[in-house]
Parts: C-alpha cells; sequence; structure tokens
C-alpha cells in the first residue's frame, strides 16, 4: 500500500479495513500502522486520527507495535475515502496515510405487522403495527414510512418511529375476511420491503334493541307511537340500518324502516283493550346481527263515551208519535264508534232498548200519557268504551181534542220475498177510559214514504202491496181521525223483504244439428213463488265448464245464437247471475247433439277433350251442405272408373290432381272426399273425359280440309286415319 514518506526521523502510515463492502449498521474495523522508515529507530508513539474525507471520525493511541485500529457501524450507506493522520511524536514525525475506500450498502429490512383485536366486530377499534427491523448483518433503526393496504387499497401511511415502528388503527374496516399488508418505503440506508399478509376477519357487530311507547296506559281509539333504537354493543361501533317488525304478541303491526340514529317508530290507535306486550324484531344488516327487544308492557282501556239525546217533537198530542234519538261517542283522547245498546227513560222507568247504527240509536212511541216526561238515553257500553247517560230532555204530551185512539199494524208475511204479495192490517182502538169504534183512513207508509191507504171498517184497514223493495222497511199505520177520535201512529213494524229465489231453463231451436250450422239457445229465468216479478241482470251460456257467451235479459229471456259448436254431445247450461232482487240460478243441462255435416264434391277437367299424353289437371271443389257451414278439410282421391288415379289434400275446400297417364278413350272420372272430424266424405258425378290418339287430332270438319301443318304434324302412321267427307277435295301435297 501506498504511503506518505517524512525525511526528518521519517515515518510511513498505512490503513486497511475489512471488511468491503459492508451494510449500513454492520461493524467496520479500521487499522493504522505507523512505522519508521529508517531502520532500526524505536517504534513511533502517539496518537492517529482516522478520516472519513475531512471529517474526523476517531482518535486513538498507537500501541506499542505502532499500531492503532477504530471500529464503528455508524457509516452511511454510500462510498467512504477513508484516511489515517499520525500526528508525530517527539522522535518522529507525523504522516498521512493514502485513502482507502469503503463501501457502504443499504441494509436489507423485514417487517412484522400484527393486528389487535383480531377477530374484531363491525365498528371496533383495530390496531395494526408494524415493525421495520435491518436484516444482519445490517443495523441500526430504519426511518421513513410504511402504507398500509387492504389487499389492494391503500388504506394509510404512516411514519416509523425511533423505533422503527409505526401503527395505523381504524373502525371503518367492512364485515369479513381482509387481507392486511405493510410495505415499507426504505430509507437512505435501508432497503424497502412489503410485509407477509395479515389475515383480519371483521364479524357483524351485535345490537341490543331499546322500545319505548307512549303514552301508557292509554284508552280504545287514542294514538300510541312506539320507538324502537337499535344499538351496537361494545366493542362495535355505527349505526344499525334496514327495518324492524313491530309484534303485538306473535301478531305483526308494521315493518318500518331505521333512519340514520337506527331509530324507527309506528304509531297506531287500532289496539283493542286489554294487555298487549309489544316487541320489536330487528332484522340485521350487512353489519349488524338482528335481536328481539324486551316486550313492551301496553294497557289499553275502555275509551270514555258521552251520549246526547233529541226529540223529534218537544210537545206532541197524546196519540202523537215522537222520535227519541240517541247519538254516542267518543270521548278524546279516545276515538272510534261505539256499538252495543241504549237503553230510553221515561224518569225512571225504561221504555225501549235499541242498537247502535254508526253511533246513533233511535226509539219511537205514541203511547205517553198526557203530562211532562223527563226522557234520557242511557249507554250501556261495550268492551271498547264505558257507558254513559245522556242529559234529560223534556217531552210535554198533551190531551187531544177527541177520544185518543191506538194504532198496531201488522204482516201476512214476515219476512217474505221480493214480489209476493203482503198484507198489512191495522187495528184501530180507543184509548181507556174512551170506547166506540174508529171510523176514517189509515195512511200506510215504508218510512217517511205513503205506500197507500185503506178505510177503517169494524177497527180495522188493510192494504196489499207486492212492491216492497229487497230491504227492512220501517212500515207505519197512521190513522188521520175522525170527528170523534184522535189520530195515531202505530209503532214501526220492520218488513223484511229479501230477494226471491229463481228457476232458470234453457232452450235450444233445434234438439240436434250439424257442424257449422246456427244454432240459438234462449234462456228463460223466471220468479219462484210466492215472489213475482221479472228478474233482469245477465245469464251466462254454458257448454260443460267452457263459457260460450253472456246475454243480456230483456222480459226475462236472452238468446245466443252459436255456429261453432263441436261435433258431439254438449251439455249446455245457463247461469243466471242474480240482481238487487233475484238470487242466482242454474238450469238443468240441455243435451244437444251436433253431428257432421254432408258434403257435396263436384270435379272440372282442365281440358276435355284431351290428347294422349296431354297433362290433364283434375280440380275437386267440397262444400259443406246447408243448413251446416265451414270449409272441408282432409284428402280427396280421383278414380278413372274403379282405378286410383292420385289424392290430394284439400286447401280452402279444393283440391287438385295432374295427370297424362290417361288411355285413349272416353275415361270415367269421379272424385272421393273421405270426410274429417266435422263433415262427411262424398262422392263427385262421372265426369267424361274424352283422350283422344294423336292420329286422329287432325280430322277433316264441317267440309274444310286439312291444312298442310295439320297434315305435316302427324306421325308417320296416321295419314290412314283421316276421314275424308264425300266432298270433293283437290290434290294436298305433302312434300
Amino acid at each position: 500500500m501506498p504511503a506518505l514518506i517524512n525525511y526528518a526521523n521519517k515515518t510511513i502510515t498505512t490503513a486497511s479495513l475489512g471488511p468491503n463492502p459492508t451494510v449500513y449498521g454492520q461493524s467496520v474495523t479500521f487499522t493504522a500502522t505507523v512505522t519508521a522508515i529508517t531502520a532500526g529507530l524505536p517504534t513511533p508513539t502517539g496518537s492517529v486520527v482516522f478520516f472519513d474525507g475531512t471529517t474526523e471520525l476517531d482518535m486513538e493511541t498507537l500501541d506499542n507495535t505502532g499500531t492503532a485500529t477504530f471500529t464503528t457501524s455508524a457509516l452511511v450507506a454510500g462510498s467512504h475515502a477513508i484516511t489515517v493522520q499520525y500526528l508525530g511524536d517527539s522522535n518522529f514525525s507525523g504522516s498521512t496515510s493514502l485513502a482507502v475506500s469503503q463501501t457502504v450498502n443499504q441494509a436489507g429490512t423485514t417487517t412484522a405487522l400484527v393486528g389487535n383485536p383480531s377477530p374484531s366486530v363491525y365498528g371496533q377499534m383495530v390496531t395494526f403495527t408494524a415493525t421495520v427491523s435491518p436484516v444482519a448483518p445490517g443495523g441500526g433503526t430504519p426511518t421513513g414510512s410504511v402504507e398500509f393496504f387492504d389487499g389492494t387499497t391503500e388504506l394509510d401511511t404512516e411514519t416509523l418511529d425511533n423505533t422503527g415502528t409505526a401503527s395505523f388503527t381504524s373502525s371503518a374496516l367492512a364485515v369479513g375476511s381482509h387481507s392486511i399488508t405493510v410495505q415499507y418505503l426504505g430509507d437512505g440506508n435501508f432497503t424497502g420491503n412489503a410485509s407477509s399478509a395479515f389475515s383480519q376477519t371483521v364479524n357483524q357487530a351485535a345490537t341490543t334493541t331499546a322500545l319505548a311507547g307512549g303514552p301508557s296506559p292509554s284508552v280504545f281509539g287514542q294514538t300510541v307511537t312506539f320507538t324502537a333504537t337499535i344499538s351496537p354493543v361494545a366493542p362495535g361501533a355505527g349505526s344499525p340500518t334496514g327495518s324492524v317488525e313491530f309484534f303485538d304478541g306473535t301478531t305483526e303491526l308494521d315493518t318500518e324502516t331505521l333512519d340514520n340514529t337506527g331509530t324507527a317508530s309506528f304509531t297506531t290507535s287500532a289496539l283493542a283493550v286489554g294487555s298487549h306486550s309489544i316487541t320489536v324484531e330487528y332484522l340485521g344488516d350487512g353489519n349488524f346481527t338482528g335481536n328481539t327487544s324486551s316486550a313492551f308492557s301496553q294497557t289499553v282501556n275502555q275509551a270514555g263515551s258521552a251520549t246526547s239525546l233529541s226529540l223529534s217533537s218537544s210537545k206532541v198530542v197524546y196519540g202523537q208519535s215522537v222520535t227519541f234519538t240517541a247519538t254516542v261517542g267518543a270521548v278524546a283522547p279516545g276515538s272510534g264508534t261505539p256499538t252495543g245498546s241504549v237503553e230510553f227513560f221515561d224518569g225512571t222507568t225504561e221504555l225501549d232498548t235499541a242498537d247502535l247504527s254508526g253511533g246513533s240509536a233511535t226509539f219511537g212511541t205514541a203511547t205517553l200519557a198526557v203530562g211532562t216526561h223527563s226522557i234520557t238515553a242511557q249507554y250501556l257500553g261495550d268492551d271498547n268504551f264505558t257507558g254513559s247517560t245522556s242529559p234529560a230532555q223534556s217531552l210535554s204530551v198533551t190531551s187531544p181534542v177527541g177520544v185518543g185512539t191506538t194504532t198496531r199494524v201488522v204482516s201476512s208475511a214476515n219476512p217474505s220475498v221480493f214480489g209476493q204479495s203482503v198484507t198489512f192490517t191495522a187495528t184501530v182502538k180507543a184509548s181507556v177510559p174512551g170506547h166506540g169504534t174508529p171510523t176514517g183512513t189509515v195512511a200506510f207508509l215504508d218510512g217517511t214514504s205513503t205506500l197507500g191507504t185503506a178505510t177503517v171498517s169494524a177497527g180495522r184497514a188493510s192494504f196489499k202491496i207486492s212492491t216492497l223493495a229487497v230491504a227492512n222497511n220501517a212500515i207505519t199505520a197512521v190513522y188521520s181521525g175522525d170527528t170523534t177520535f184522535a189520530g195515531s201512529t202505530s209503532p214501526t213494524l220492520n218488513q223484511t223483504v229479501n230477494q226471491d229465489a229463481t228457476r232458470t231453463t234453457v232452450t235450444a231451436s233445434s234438439k240436434k244439428s250439424v257442424f257449422g250450422q246456427s244454432v240459438t239457445f234462449t234462456a228463460t229465468v223466471t220468479a219462484r213463488s210466492p215472489g213475482g216479478g221479472t228478474p233482469a241482470g245477465q245469464v251466462t251460456f254454458m257448454d260443460g265448464s267452457t263459457q260460450l257467451g253472456n246475454a243480456t235479459l230483456s222480459g226475462g229471456t236472452a238468446t245466443l245464437t252459436i255456429s261453432s259448436l263441436s261435433v258431439g254431445t254438449t251439455d249446455i247450461t245457463v247461469v243466471y247471475g242474480r240482481d238487487t232482487d233475484f238470487l242466482s240460478s242454474t238450469s238443468t243441462a240441455l243435451d244437444h247433439r251436433v253431428n257432421q255435416d254432408s258434403t257435396t264434391t263436384v270435379i272440372s277437367s282442365s281440358s276435355n277433350p284431351s290428347v294422349h299424353g296431354q297433362p290433364v289437371t283434375f280440380t275437386a271443389t267440397v262444400a259443406a251442405a246447408a243448413p251446416g257451414g265451414g270449409t272441408p278439410t282432409g284428402m280427396v282421391t280421383f278414380y278413372d272408373g274403379s282405378t286410383v288415379l292420385g289424392t290430394a289434400t284439400l286447401s280452402g275446400g279444393v283440391a287438385s290432381f295432374e295427370t297424362s297417364a290417361l288411355s285413349v278413350g272416353t275415361r270415367s272420372i269421379t272424385a272421393l272426399y273421405g270426410g274429417d272430424a266435422d263433415f262427411n266424405g262424398s262422392k263427385s258425378a262421372i265426369l267424361k273425359q274424352v283422350v283422344q290418339s294423336k292420329s286422329n287430332a287432325i280430322r277433316l270438319v264441317a267440309n274444310v280440309p286439312p291444312t298442310y301443318d295439320e297434315i305435316a304434324a302427324l306421325p308417320d302412321d296416321g295419314m290412314d286415319d283421316l276421314l275424308i267427307h264425300d266432298l270433293a277435295l283437290e290434290q294436298v301435297s305433302v312434300g
């Protein structure tokens, strides 16, 4: 190795190193040796200074062999020019070694990755910690940054601390399995690397459901709101989504969607009176498991009621009818329509009990005694409403001018059916202490409509009617009074008129028909005794279970004409579909036979007469015979006498067959149609087809000689067949 030479007590300083190259953090030892140039001189003493370029690294004292060493692991990555300077002593001058090159490469690294906790649940904080370490013989602490990845998705970038560690904390990992890796990006002294994958499983977070309701207790018809709040169970976090189902016991009430706070509400006013066990079932979502709340006990009490009373008149004459109307409503916060019964009282005397309808009940009477009456209505309550009593209403009943009467009305048939004749009989009597037999007239009313009047005879009057509507008819008899007796109104008679039964029959224009023939079916719907009248509405004609058509009744009858019945026996029925006055009915099945229709077959020739060997087309036309209709299908066979020429398929009722094989002579051509499912077969009349030989094709006709061209066209042996008439002919040259 080269050395620097001093010329006064000269020394030489050398530097050596090892190992070379190294990696960052690896220990390297530099050795300086100082020797006297002149042999026999003592060993130099003192100190040497180690330099990296111009940067002093260390000072060491020479040992008794003139040697000093310096060991370091702090050289940064790169190329270093190492020199040693001997400072000299009292006997020797200083000297400096030549530079030696020390190469320091980047040290390799490894990255360890852990996650905690693992597994985790949705919303739970998970910390991933990456520790970057040098690979031996490298040493030191890596610096710089690491990138955290979920699969190929970058999650975060963090800076390594002074221990080579970096952490990333997240609560945003989705439910599922995650492959977490860390990429160390390296620094000046260390190479980068990627960690092995860390499998982080994120499970659905558990939930709890809090259920509140109010107001509780409530009353029937009161609006109650139930609110469900879904919360994650720690360490899970976030806001559950999806739906909750509200239950009353095992009965589902409603399904609602959670808002962004995990809350859903259901409001109802339809809970029945009683104790209700309300629960909510959260159905879960992709991140949260479902759960069911504890039961919330909701008590629903009867709602209060309020009863009011009105009178048709506050002052009547004895025997005059007066109507009391009680109206019962719910008391807030309850709601709904009370049902049940109302008792009407005159003071403490019960007059009558009437059922509520739509919250109202009425009672009419004409029998209250002369005087002042305190009328009240007492609602008895039902399952949902408590009872209540109306304020009293005062009714004044005054004495009539004449003797008071009482009127009663009865029905000859109750219930009755629509169209049935019903006789209403009114009996009019003098009120005690009066006596005698009232005369005059009685008007019979259905509600407020007058049905008719009748004369009182022997205290009775009768009226017959057969036109009452189907309904509950409120019949009263109003006696008009006479010069002696005061008028009076009977109690209401509820005359029930039901729909009348019907009888439906069906007839046909003919018992049998053929395919395609028009047949008219007539349905007749009549009222059954004791009802009467003429049913209206629609009837449906059926062939077994197949609907043929509908028709509207007119005068109780309806017809359907049809020509599309299939061949065979059909069971025709008619179904009457009822109307407001009559019930439905179905006729007895009518057997109707549809036979195959007859046909006619006509044959024609495309050329008649024809010449032997000439193509001739025979055309058969097959038609349905009246009264049938339609277009026959199937096959036609063509005959020459009893010999089959060929067959053809009908298309549009027409079939054609072409032949050039007919023998010379008069042929008896026929066409035989074989029939199909709807049509019988038929045979045409004989067509006389004349087939001439070619030699007889040219004749002298009407004394006109053949032309040259006609004679020239004959075969060689045809000349003898010319028919020569008795007309003198000139010589004809045939060339």
